[in-house]
């Protein structure tokens, strides 16, 4: 079987997310904390791969007027919290954001040099990104990956089967790879947080 972004998967994702992601409660914050810092409550904000309006619907508490999803499944749309601020697209949309959030989507996408050339092309001078994604693991880290999943409920042969699944749908990269990529495109990078070989990044735009 391969994965996809489908009913069975929307009707689950939330759960999965918060379960079964390294510190996904604490990167959603995280962005929260960086906006709250850099960005004006009615800056222009987009989240590329909005999956159930978790992230914006944290935004739209904080007060932020002016927040926008990207997202490529329908069935994710459909049970969004906020599926009227929800573009339907498998491609970036242009918005002139001042902020951009990409928090575990790229590592579905083959051309992500691509993808993150777009944002920045799109980022109004001085925006920011902030991007969060599953890296090339060790063996020694995916061993401890798999340990932390397990401790929060998850069986070892789910593991394994969503792994399998995952194979053909998921493009992982370095560390390294990430750090030279955004800095080619023009980024001044920075890490965020790490953990298990879940990485945010923030890339900010014409950083003087």
């Amino acid at each position: 079987m391969v994965w996809k972004f489908d009913e069975s998967v929307a009707e689950r994702f939330q759960h999965e997310a918060q379960s079964h992601i390294p510190d996904y409660d604490r990167v959603i914050d995280l962005c929260l904390n960086y906006a709250e810092w850099r960005h004006r409550k009615d800056d222009i904000i987009v989240d590329v791969g909005s999956a159930l309006g978790h992230t914006l619907h944290i935004f739209h508490q904080a007060g932020y007027t002016n927040i926008h999803g990207i997202e490529s499944s329908i069935d994710m749309i459909n049970r969004s919290l906020h599926s009227d601020k929800v573009i339907h697209s498998s491609s970036y949309v242009d918005l002139n954001p001042n902020l951009v959030l990409m928090n575990w989507t790229l590592h579905f996408i083959p051309d992500k040099k691509s993808y993150l050339r777009s944002i920045y092309d799109d980022l109004a001078e001085n925006g920011s990104l902030i991007l969060t994604d599953k890296t090339v693991q060790s063996l020694a880290v995916r061993s401890m990956y798999y340990n932390f999943k397990y401790k929060r409920g998850v069986p070892y042969q789910y593991i394994f089967e969503k792994e399998n699944e995952l194979k053909d749908v998921m493009y992982l990269d370095s560390v390294d790879w990430y750090f030279k990529v955004l800095s080619e495109i023009g980024f001044k990078v920075e890490i965020l947080n790490a953990k298990y070989g879940f990485v945010t990044f923030v890339g900010v735009k014409d950083a003087n």
